[in-house]
C-alpha cells in the first residue's frame, strides 16, 4: 500500500507519530504545506514541502520535484487539518484510490471524513484504525 499524508508544516511531528502508529499504511510520504517558501528543509527522504510560491498564476505546479511526487499513483491520501484553497486544485489532481480527511473541512472530494476531538496520537490512530477496518468489511 502506498500512502501520502498532507498537512500544514506545523503538524509535522503529530503526523509522523500518527503514521508510525497506524496499521497498514505501507510506504508513506509526507507533503507539508507552508505559508512561505523556505530554502531550508525543502526535501528530505520521505518529506516534501509545498508553498504557494510553488504554484503558477493558474494554480498549477512550477516545482518539478513536487510535480513528479504528486503524479505518482497511491492507494490512500490522508489530509489532516485545514488546507488553504490555493492548494486544492493540485491536491485534487493526485491520483489516489481513496481520499480521507481528518479534522478537515477542505473540499477535496473525500471518500471518508473523520472528525475527532482527540489530540493525542494514540487516540487518533485507534479511532482512524477502527473506521478503516469498518470500511474494509
Amino acid at each position: 500500500m502506498k500512502t501520502i499524508l498532507i498537512a500544514e508544516e506545523s503538524q509535522q511531528n503529530l503526523l509522523r507519530n500518527f503514521a508510525q502508529k497506524m496499521k497498514g499504511l505501507g510506504s508513506v510520504e509526507f507533503v507539508f504545506l507552508r505559508k512561505e517558501k523556505n530554502q531550508e528543509k525543502t526535501k528530505s527522504k520521505d518529506s516534501y514541502f509545498f508553498s504557494q510560491k510553488d504554484l503558477n498564476l493558474f494554480g498549477g505546479l512550477k516545482n518539478d520535484v513536487l510535480k513528479n511526487v504528486l503524479a505518482q499513483k497511491r492507494d490512500l491520501m490522508i489530509v489532516y487539518g485545514e488546507v488553504s484553497k490555493a492548494f486544492h486544485k493540485v491536491l485534487l489532481q493526485i491520483p489516489v484510490q481513496k481520499r480521507m480527511g481528518m479534522n478537515s473541512d477542505a473540499n477535496l472530494n473525500f471518500h471518508v471524513k473523520l472528525r475527532t476531538n482527540h489530540q493525542e496520537v494514540q487516540q487518533m490512530t485507534n479511532f482512524a484504525n477502527e473506521i478503516l477496518e469498518k470500511i474494509k468489511r
